[in-house]
């Protein structure tokens, strides 16, 4: 049977935006969410907390609703970010394919999604049976780790990246930095774009949080 640890703030249990009790799976992830709540500042908004929402993900979305959040994400994976390149700038198309194509082939390996890159932004047609193929992974999820996936895929932009950080196939370094090579080619270019790069550090705060929301599950 699966431990649970409720967390409280000064004195009461901290509930869920759906009302439900905040409990976790682990002593280590209650101890982390009791510390970013004592840490908070009086005035601060919510929005401060990194683990808080992701748990809330996992008790109220994951566990209320999970095929509705699941059929939301999957079909994703039919225009992920890792089967594009920019053919129109060699250069960095080249370090597209160098960084990315492991990914490709570790995606195959790994559940037998088999994806095309195409040069562009106008989407290709992929294998119809890699939706499939992606529930069936995500199903051996439970709703804490599918619930870290979930929060991964919008800040990565990729399911494919989101789900290669949550199986340990890359850092939230390196996962990042995938997801941002286009962005990343650019500032080396053209110089930083402090509008872009307010924005990228919001993503990378955010995967950052999945990564030790993670590791606290251990």
């Amino acid at each position: 049977m699966t431990k649970e640890y409720p967390v409280s703030f000064k004195g009461k249990p901290i509930v869920t935006p759906a009302g439900n009790p905040l409990v976790v799976p682990s002593a280590k992830l209650a101890d982390a969410i009791t510390a970013e709540w004592n840490s908070l500042a009086p005035k601060a908004p919510k929005s401060a907390l990194k683990f808080t929402p992701i748990a809330c993900v996992a008790i109220d979305i994951v566990t209320g609703n999970r095929e509705k959040m699941l059929a939301d994400i999957i079909p994703y994976i039919d225009t992920d970010l890792v089967s594009y390149r920019a053919g129109d700038i060699p250069e960095l198309s080249i370090q597209q394919s160098a960084a990315l194509d492991p990914l490709l082939l570790w995606i195959k390996g790994h559940c037998g999604i088999s994806l095309i890159t195409t040069d562009g932004l106008m989407p290709v047609a992929q294998d119809a049976d890699n939706q499939q193929k992606l529930d069936a992974v995500l199903a051996g999820f439970d709703a804490w780790k599918l619930a870290a996936f979930a929060v991964a895929v919008k800040p990565l932009g990729s399911v494919v990246l989101a789900l290669a950080l949550v199986e340990g196939r890359l850092t939230t370094e390196a996962a990042f930095n995938l997801a941002h090579l286009e962005e990343n080619y650019e500032t080396l270019k053209w110089g930083v774009d402090d509008e872009k790069e307010q924005a990228m550090r919001a993503k990378r705060n955010d995967v950052d949080a999945v990564g030790q929301f993670l590791a606290a599950l251990i």
